[in-house]
């Protein structure tokens, strides 16, 4: 027969804490939360850590020059101004694909809109005019 356990590892009394048990480790409602702080920070640490060397190796910027563009646009996209979470899935590094020189940060749908214009000057004059020509 095993003894039920009364305390935690940490020695927290189990009578007056609620208990968890995460992988056969018991653990106190006290304990829990310092363990959830600390997969959070390391989540996020881990997540800063492929974010910096990603922004290095795709764009030659650091987070600090990415956050002073993500700051100097007011968090709104360069073309469109709809607002823009600053690491969100749809914030997009708009650059000069010959020169690989960063113009701003846009939304997705203009960053694609771009993309499928292939950053041609003459297609969006051309397309401006067919939206105008049909426009009712």
């Amino acid at each position: 027969m095993s003894k039920k356990k009364s305390h935690c590892k940490k020695g927290h009394d189990l009578s007056i804490n609620r208990k968890t048990t995460i992988n056969g480790q018991t653990y106190c409602g006290i304990c829990k939360k310092i363990t959830d702080k600390n997969k959070d920070y390391k989540s996020e640490h881990q997540k800063n850590i492929r974010r910096r060397g990603y922004l290095k190796r795709k764009y030659g910027m650091t987070i600090l020059q990415y956050k002073a563009l993500y700051k100097k646009q007011k968090g709104l996209c360069a073309i469109c101004t709809s607002s823009m979470n600053e690491f969100g899935k749809d914030t997009h590094i708009d650059h000069c694909h010959k020169s690989q020189a960063i113009r701003g940060l846009l939304c997705r749908y203009c960053n694609v809109g771009l993309g499928n214009f292939k950053d041609d000057v003459f297609r969006f004059k051309k397309a401006i005019a067919y939206l105008r020509k049909h426009k009712k």
